[in-house]
């Protein structure tokens, strides 16, 4: 794995969400695919039900974006995450008090209900007040079961840990939900993630049939999930260790926008502190109103609206989908994550859709939102191939340069103006993989060849000659007082 992440390419959003990042960055001073991931995560969980994407005619697919950071303690993970997600729990109080009134009415028409089953069931027993016959009470029973009153859903959206049983319960009453945590070590070692191929079929927006021995089981239609998690390096490592190679093989991880940034820690000064929040406090008012746009009227559930693409997004996204299709070929540069780079393109559809929708756009998709979409799938799929492709096998030789060259490098810093290192030194003090005369001067070989090094002989004696720029050490004052107590032993 590459130790450093490319520039995030946060230009990329439209206008306003390029606002409320660059806002966040300069407020928290958290990296940008940290901010950026859980935008991209609320963005999801307060569209996926109002839209889907129809990218050829007769197939749609639904607009929720997976997200998933990695990054260590005091990262501030947290911070952004509670601040950017907030929105749903103040969506689902006040939904509930728009809602009060609707399930009062609804409350009031299930007691009348209630009341007369029980006198339908008093009669069907031979209840000796009554005059009607038994074809008479069966037909108005039927009747009235037919004309049982619905109880309009109640907001539920925000999960933080919950069972693959509890989210499906869930999405049998309230189709769109959010499994969100910006400490995932509970959740992925837990039961929550026992079940990988619940999640992806989520992903791909089937439907949920739950089979139960013991009690009814129920089909959910349409269900909408979003999942944004945040979790520490140690953390996932674990979970790769123990269901990497399934979550690989079914497509779970490919599934998710996943980044691991460059940590921000010692360049965390206030500089850029603003303390204005109007940007994200426009975020968090938008969402809101996307979100109760949602709300039922007389339990009717609101039909998702299909977006299209344009022409020119057609035109974009054929010319990246046959990029990335050639570069999935045997020995190509995405050869090894074929997983993530078969969906790639499919992410950057969902993707333009909660841009599309969220900026309020009339029509199709228009090819700047499709390719802004395609700018930032591309680094995600960049970042799926640092931290997942297959590291190749390092040549003996160059291992041995390498394990060579920290010697040096120790010895040099030990004796400070010191230009060179005698051969015979590295014989008796060098790693013991290239004690060996073969292997020593192999990786000494490595090492000229790279600029390092350069070899003499003075008066019978080898001499490595060390190169300033990789050993600095050689140009510092070389002065040590006597019988300094790290002062290192004589060259034999």
């Amino acid at each position: 794995m590459n130790s450093q992440s490319s520039a995030y390419p946060t230009w990329a959003f439209p206008p306003k969400l390029q606002a409320a990042i660059l806002e966040q960055w300069n407020n928290n001073e958290a990296p940008f695919p940290t901010i950026a991931a859980s935008v991209i995560g609320a963005l999801s969980a307060a569209i996926q039900d109002k839209v889907d994407v129809e990218r050829i005619p007769g197939s749609r697919v639904p607009c929720s974006v997976n997200t998933w950071v990695v990054g260590g303690s005091g990262s501030r993970k947290t911070t952004i995450d509670r601040m950017l997600m907030k929105v749903f729990s103040v969506f689902e109080k006040a939904a509930l008090e728009k809602m009060k009134p609707q399930l009062a009415a609804e409350k009031a028409k299930r007691l009348v209900w209630e009341f007369d089953l029980e006198r339908l069931k008093k009669k069907l027993k031979g209840d000796p007040d009554h005059d009607m016959c038994a074809e008479e009470i069966q037909f108005e029973l039927e009747t009235l079961l037919l004309n049982e009153p619905k109880q309009s859903p109640i907001p539920k959206i925000l999960y933080r840990d919950a069972t693959p049983e509890a989210i499906a319960k869930g999405l049998s009453a309230w189709r769109s939900a959010l499994l969100n945590t910006s400490e995932a070590g509970a959740l992925l070692g837990g039961r929550t993630m026992s079940n990988l191929g619940f999640f992806s079929s989520l992903w791909d927006g089937d439907d949920l049939r739950i089979d139960r021995a013991s009690s009814e089981s129920y089909v959910v239609t349409g269900p909408r999930l979003t999942i944004s998690l945040m979790v520490q390096e140690k953390t996932f490592a674990k979970f790769l260790s123990t269901q990497g190679s399934l979550s690989r093989d079914n497509g779970f991880l490919a599934r998710f926008l996943v980044c691991y940034p460059t940590p921000l820690e010692g360049t965390r000064f206030g500089a850029f502190a603003t303390g204005s929040w109007e940007n994200h406090e426009a975020l968090q008012s938008r969402l809101l109103e996307i979100l109760m746009r949602g709300i039922p009227e007389d339990g009717v559930s609101l039909v998702r609206k299909v977006l299209t693409l344009s022409l020119d997004a057609q035109v974009a996204l054929k010319i990246f989908s046959d990029q990335v299709e050639a570069d999935i070929a045997p020995g190509r540069f995405l050869s090894d994550i074929k997983d993530f780079a078969s969906k790639v393109a499919e992410h950057a559809i969902r993707l333009g859709g909660l841009f599309h929708y969220y900026e309020g756009n009339e029509g199709p998709i228009s090819g700047d939102t499709l390719r802004r979409a395609v700018e930032i799938c591309t680094w995600h799929m960049l970042e799926f191939k640092r931290l997942f492709a297959e590291s190749p096998e390092t040549p003996l030789e160059l291992q041995d340069a390498m394990a060579l060259e920290r010697c040096i490098a120790s010895f040099s810093a030990a004796r400070p103006g010191q230009q060179w290192v005698p051969k015979k030194y590295l014989f008796t003090h060098g790693p013991n993989a290239v004690r060996k005369k073969a292997r020593l001067d192999l990786a000494l070989q490595v090492l000229w060849e790279q600029g390092k090094i350069t070899v003499h002989i003075d008066k019978k004696t080898i001499l490595v000659a060390l190169n300033p720029y990789f050993f600095p050490a050689v140009n510092q004052c070389g002065y040590i007082p006597p019988h300094h107590p790290q002062q290192p032993p004589p060259l034999s």
